[in-house]
Formats: C-alpha cells, structure tokens, sequence
C-alpha cells in the first residue's frame, strides 16, 4: 500500500503533507492512477487480476464505492483477456516433472498392497516397528491424494483421539469450546463411527468456499485405526516426518517429493499430480457438472482450473 500511496503524491497535496497512514481514502481518489501503476509493475495478466482483486477488496470493506466499482469492471474486464489468450505450453522443467494419473495410480496400488500385506499377514507384531509405520502411514496419504488431491495440507493437519471427543461430548459448551480451541481455522481428522472426517479450515481458497469435510471410510480408516493403535504417534499431528516428529506444510511437500521420486523416478510436486487429476477426470467426462464435482474434491473453483482443464499435454 505505501508504495501505492507515494505513486499517488505527485498530484495529490494532501499526500505530500504526510497525513495519517492509517487514511486509506486516498484509494477512492485516486484509482485511476492505482491502476496505472498496476499494469505498469505486473505485465502478467493473471497476477495483475490477483493484486487487483485485493484493492477491490480493500475498497468493498472501506465502503469506498466508486473504487470498488471501478475495480470490480476492470477485474471482470481481465478475466475475459485472460480466456481469449491463447493456452501457455508447458515449460521445459514442468514437463520433466509432469507425473501420468496412471503412473501415479499404480505407485498408489503398490504402496497399499505393501500396507496391506503387513497388516494381513500379523498386524500386532510390528506395531513398535518406525520403518513399518512409516509405509503404512506412505499408504494412508497416498490414498487419499489419489481420491482428493488437496493441496499440502495434510502437513497441517491435527489427530483428534478418542478422549479428545469424549471431553468435547460431555462439555454443554461444545460449539464454543470448539471455536476457543482454534478448530474452526484448523485442519483436522475425527471419528464418526467407523469411518473419520477430515474437516478443511485451512487452505488456499477457504475464504471463497468455506470449510470442506471429506469422508474417509473402507481402506483410509483401516490405515488410520493401526496408526492410532500403534501408539507410535506421540504427537497431535496426524501424520509424522522420518524422525518420528510432527508433520508441517513444508516437510509434506518434501516427503511428496520423495516418494514420487522412489516410486516412480519423477520428482514431482503436489501440484503436478493436481494438473494431472484433473486433465484425466475431465477429459472423460467435460460436463460442466463434473467440473463442478472435481473442483469440489480439490478444494478449489472451475474458474480457476480453467487452464488445467484445456492445458496441452503433449
């Protein structure tokens, strides 16, 4: 913003006065002039939008009227260039880490015949193995990034246990102990019967659709119930790092990584298996409705995925 405000100073008197930083209705004078810089500092079309849509935030809040209609046309105005813009080839180092669905259907498939096989063959024996944990645990995320591939936000997520529900059962106050806990801006994993919820607070786009809870049942809670029961997890984290601590955003989308890397010999990233989903899913079936429905599963919008949609893949 002060960067902004200092653009505007030239033929603005009062800014050269130095009034209080905190006065934002310099916005609503001068957006004319905001957008000149705009275009000026993001000749990318899609990252000038980006900033612009802040701006227009700002002013819809401020009730700044004029500005926010003048930015709201403008951002309307973007999105058709955007479209009419002919589609970007994949760069160089997006192809070389660019991972098939089927690729990435079958690393999945073996990682869960391995899980299986363990938990088959004596599931009580290795409990108190880490190594074995650990690819029981590779199975669990896999499985769910191959049935809703989010983002990393598994990194983040908590493990809600049993006592944990229970104190939230026997507390009249449940809702507001809820949100005095945090939980209501948190990603977290509870039991519902056999199967457990992962409830979405915290992601990329939860400001546009709200909160997301997504259903794991059949082989995810199986995985689940033999991690908690291995009491290896010490932690509140769902998931843990190679050195048996808590999970973070960043550590997942390394661990990602690797395991791509392993499995497949591509070291692909999160968001290459998400342009991968959703080029297979969409392909088969272009029906606005089942756009609608992928989108809904990444935690995401059709807009947005626009360019995912008609992407060359060659």
């Amino acid at each position: 913003m002060k960067s902004y405000r200092k653009a505007c100073q030239p033929i603005d008197p009062e800014l050269q006065l130095g009034t209080c930083y905190s006065d934002l209705s310099w916005i609503n004078k001068h957006y004319e002039k905001i957008l000149e810089e705009l275009i000026v500092r993001f000749p990318n079309l899609r990252t000038r939008r980006t900033k612009l849509s802040h701006f227009a935030e700002v002013s819809k809040n401020l009730q700044f009227f004029d500005a926010w209609k003048y930015f709201s046309d403008y951002h309307k105005k973007m999105w058709e260039e955007i479209k009419s813009e002919p589609l970007q080839k994949r760069t160089k180092k997006q192809v070389e880490k660019k991972i098939e669905y089927c690729d990435f259907e079958s690393m999945v498939k073996k990682s869960q015949r391995l899980a299986n096989t363990v938990l088959t063959n004596d599931p009580n024996a290795v409990k108190s193995d880490f190594k074995i944990y650990l690819m029981v645990q590779e199975a669990f995320f896999l499985s769910i990034y191959f049935d809703f591939p989010i983002r990393r936000d598994l990194g983040s997520c908590l493990l809600l246990r049993d006592d944990y529900q229970d104190n939230f059962k026997e507390d009249p106050n449940f809702e507001c102990s809820y949100i005095n806990m945090g939980l209501d801006k948190k990603n977290y994993v509870i039991k519902n019967g056999k199967k457990y919820l992962l409830c979405l607070n915290d992601f990329k786009n939860v400001k546009k659709h709200g909160g997301k809870v997504l259903v794991l049942g059949g082989r995810l809670a199986r995985y689940l119930d033999w991690m908690i029961s291995s009491n290896l997890n010490k932690t509140d984290s769902l998931l843990l790092n190679m050195k048996g601590k808590a999970m973070n955003r960043e550590c997942f989308g390394k661990l990602f990584q690797k395991t791509n890397q392993k499995h497949t010999g591509i070291k692909s990233r999160n968001n290459d298996w998400r342009s991968s989903y959703v080029c297979h899913h969409v392909k088969k079936d272009p029906s606005l409705g089942n756009r609608e429905k992928v989108a809904n599963v990444m935690c995401n919008n059709v807009m947005t995925q626009l360019y995912h949609y008609e992407k060359d893949d060659e």
